[in-house]
């Protein structure tokens, strides 16, 4: 294995605390979790400790609609993506990841040293190759959109009958903002889901995530688990829980966020037309493309330097020519941001 470096979180992590507006943030801050009903107590705690993980298990398995057996706890996001990567380097002899794409979901498959291609497969990929991994993030970090479900559909078909998988990260599906936001699992041994507590939730200090996977995959899912992180901690699937329990609050709170957010952007957008997004309806992300101008790094750079405003540029995400903006920000703190890069970008015509 090859200890590559996660540039896109060395980028974040070096300039957080240099800029007046951070919008790399793709969750929410940890909200104070009693005003969502949460009981935070560890007295309280202790009287459930040793039924924590169970009742986090049903929680997603109800969510969900899936067996307890199908579901791996994982500390977060992040440690659901290697693992799933690890399981699968010995079953497949290539994977497949879009284009453009959140920077985990190639760099870990890159570090375990398995081969890479940076395309959506087709039907002719799936019918003239075989044993290969499709591993991507639904909605897409960093564009928000999603895949469409027919072609998903037609692609598991097209897995099992040539012996490949899909994996597909499902951090920002919650931002549906449906009670039950619904999964790409189906039951199939050839596919693989993983999400998190961290950015719908605001909850990524707990490190809580999971996978779902077809009951045999996941028991050996689990062993692989044993060997990197073992336990998750029950205090933190006792909190999880409760949040999963109370989630129409954090729905209604992330509501009132993104749709005021996404208006404002939209409006920024209809006044720049050097830049180009396909905005999702109820993402907490976009990413805003250009055709002239500065390297994406160069730009994102004096932009920082110019303004105070810290975006994400897009070649972590395997771009060259755009970059990540986030929308999880208060309204109000989000309209300054966006007003300032207005002028920025009227004043010195960057992108022309």
């Amino acid at each position: 294995m090859k200890a590559l470096e996660d540039e896109m979180f060395t980028w974040i992590r070096t300039n957080r605390n240099k800029c007046r507006f951070n919008l790399t943030n793709s969750g929410f801050s940890e909200p104070d979790l009693e005003l969502f009903g949460i009981n935070v107590s560890y007295e309280d705690y202790r009287l459930e400790m040793k039924e924590a993980p169970e009742i986090f298990t049903e929680s997603i398995s109800s969510i969900y609609k899936v067996r307890k057996e199908n579901v791996v706890t994982t500390c977060g996001g992040t440690g659901g993506i290697f693992i799933a990567n690890a399981y699968m380097k010995g079953k497949v002899s290539k994977i497949y990841v879009p284009p453009i794409e959140y920077m985990p979901m190639f760099l870990t498959p890159r570090s375990l040293g398995m081969p890479l291609a940076f395309k959506t497969p087709n039907r002719e990929d799936f019918l003239s190759e075989k044993n290969f991994l499709f591993e991507f993030t639904n909605p897409n970090n960093p564009t928000g959109r999603s895949l469409d479900q027919r072609a998903i559909n037609e692609m598991i078909g097209l897995a099992e009958e040539n012996d490949s998988y899909l994996y597909s990260d499902e951090t920002f599906r919650p931002f549906s903002m449906e009670e039950n936001p619904g999964t790409l699992f189906n039951g199939s041994e050839r596919v693989m889901v993983s999400n998190t507590m961290t950015k719908f939730f605001g909850l990524g200090n707990l490190r809580v995530g999971w996978l779902i996977a077809e009951e045999n995959i996941a028991k050996e899912l689990n062993n692989v688990k044993d060997l990197v992180t073992a336990e998750i901690s029950n205090y933190s699937m006792w909190i999880a829980a409760q949040a999963l329990a109370n989630r129409k609050r954090f729905i209604s709170f992330a509501r009132q966020i993104i749709e005021k957010n996404i208006r404002i952007l939209k409006e920024f957008l209809a006044t720049h037309t050097e830049l180009e997004s396909d905005l999702a309806d109820s993402s907490p992300i976009a990413y805003l493309k250009y055709r002239k101008g500065p390297g994406c790094v160069e730009f994102s750079r004096k932009l920082l330097q110019d303004t105070g405003i810290l975006v994400v540029p897009g070649r972590y995400f395997n771009d060259e020519n755009g970059f990540r903006i986030c929308m999880t920000s208060d309204p109000s703190n989000f309209e300054e941001a966006m007003d300032l890069l207005n002028d920025y970008l009227n004043s010195t015509k960057i992108f022309y």
